[in-house]
């Protein structure tokens, strides 16, 4: 079949963010998602893979893992603790998903995009998710309260522990498995970090064809080895299954085929192609057009390929965080220091820098396994 693209307009505002969801767009940027700094384009272990950082070489995931705790905005996963705090919850208080979810979603448009992809699922009852490069959990719990069992998969062991700890404060430890774990490679009993709940990783997470959709936000962007990445989802999915993505595209084509001549080899400017390796932990040269990215899911076997642009949508929504962000400073300053402040006003004001060009673009795409 044929594949689709639709463009994504909401009939309400995309987005006009209390503090409180600017403090969710904040705590999610310190983890996952679009908040990232990295090495240069020149280094060797950006963005391979999102994977166990205990039982791995120097190379691959561990100096990934490494390299991005290297990053002040990836440091400090104790805010999402000092907001709860703010809230008045105590560390060892009872959590509801609804509680949580204004201030662990590690994506944009918050449970609307969690719903989007619940939507290719119904029924959800015991339906088995995959949601890569889990972080926090939120949309994994999420999931878990529609009925889904859910592997949560994350690539860093602290923030894939802190994701596990407010799972049990949840009481969704029993549908929600966190795993410190890499989609590129094969994990034995002895990789997983999970130790508390092995029983539940049997039979393992990468076991091909188990789970009726693979899930990811804004983490596919970050890693360079796209083929291996959509071929190995494909075989953890089962036949009739799905996979769901929000990512970045490459709106415009390689110099040469594009009027503007602004644009570099990769199909943006300098300035933002810069700002993406450097502050967005990803390479432009990685990322598809929208041709591209519809065929390469299809030639590792996905059908009924549907491309959903996002990009007005996201770009009006990073535009009302920066300036949301910006208003609320005293607020934030209060809870998370004059430190903390400076590098998200530097990140939110990347992001709005790349959404308000005309060279990248974002997508919720999905697609069927035969």
């Amino acid at each position: 079949m044929k594949a689709m693209t639709f463009y994504f307009n909401p009939q309400r505002k995309p987005c006009n963010l209390s503090l409180l969801v600017v403090m969710a767009a904040i705590l999610a940027a310190f983890v996952h998602g679009d908040v990232q700094s990295c090495p240069s384009s020149s280094s060797s272990s950006q963005s391979n893979s999102t994977g166990s950082a205990e039982s791995e070489s120097e190379s691959g995931s561990t100096s990934t893992s490494k390299a991005i705790k290297t990053m002040k905005l990836y440091s400090n996963i104790e805010r999402i603790d000092r907001q709860l705090a703010h809230l008045g919850y105590s560390p060892d208080q009872d959590l509801s998903q609804e509680t949580l979810s204004p201030i662990d979603s590690m994506h944009y448009l918050g449970d609307d995009a969690i719903e989007a992809a619940i939507g290719l699922l119904l029924p959800t009852v015991d339906a088995k998710v995959l949601d890569v490069g889990s972080g926090f959990g939120g949309p994994a719990r999420y999931m878990a309260s529609r009925g889904c069992n859910v592997v949560a998969l994350e690539l860093q062991p602290d923030v894939s522990a802190k994701g596990k700890e407010l799972t049990q404060r949840c009481n969704f430890s029993d549908q929600v498995t966190h795993i410190t774990g890499d989609i590129l490679k094969d994990v034995s009993n002895e990789n997983v970090e999970d130790s508390e709940s092995d029983s539940k990783s049997a039979p393992l997470w990468t076991e091909r064809e188990q789970y009726n959709m693979v899930t990811s936000w804004l983490v596919f962007l970050h890693i360079t080895e796209k083929n291996k990445l959509y071929q190995t989802s494909y075989d953890l999915i089962k036949s009739g299954g799905h996979i769901y993505i929000e990512d970045f595209y490459r709106r415009t084509a390689p110099e040469g085929e594009n009027v503007n001549n602004n644009v570099n080899a990769c199909g943006f400017t300098e300035e933002e192609s810069t700002i993406l390796s450097r502050d967005i932990y990803c390479e432009g040269s990685s990322l598809h057009t929208r041709e591209e990215y519809i065929q390469a899911l299809e030639e590792v076997g996905f059908v009924n390929v549907t491309f959903v642009d996002m990009t007005g949508s996201w770009s009006a929504y990073v535009k009302a965080r920066y300036t949301d962000f910006l208003e609320k400073k005293d607020s934030f300053v209060e809870i998370h220091g004059m430190d903390g402040f400076e590098s998200l006003s530097h990140f939110f004001n990347a992001m709005n820098t790349l959404f308000h060009g005309n060279n990248l673009g974002g997508v919720r795409i999905h697609g069927t396994k035969k």
